[in-house]
């Protein structure tokens, strides 16, 4: 944030645009909106956004779930439960 801030010299409210963004959080971005009382931080938050799911899908931390080895090494495969209809 002080590096956007000073050496890039970027608007406050981009960056906090740009932090949600990262963040993929949709609600802080709603917040930081809020509070600045305007529609500035949506310029940081889209292309932030878009670049963090990306990397959020290829390095698979949007499971939610540690990985896991078996004895020999190799990945344990999780699978949903199945659920009655």
């Amino acid at each position: 944030m002080l590096v956007g801030r000073y050496l890039i010299k970027m608007h406050p409210g981009v960056l906090l645009g740009v932090w949600a963004g990262a963040g993929t959080s949709a609600p802080g971005l709603a917040a930081v909106r809020e509070v600045a009382k305007s529609k500035i931080p949506t310029l940081g938050y889209g292309v932030t956004y878009a670049v963090g799911n990306v990397m959020l899908a290829l390095l698979g931390l949007g499971d939610g779930r540690p990985d896991a080895l078996t004895r020999d090494g190799t990945k344990v495969q999780y699978r949903a439960p199945l659920r009655p209809c």
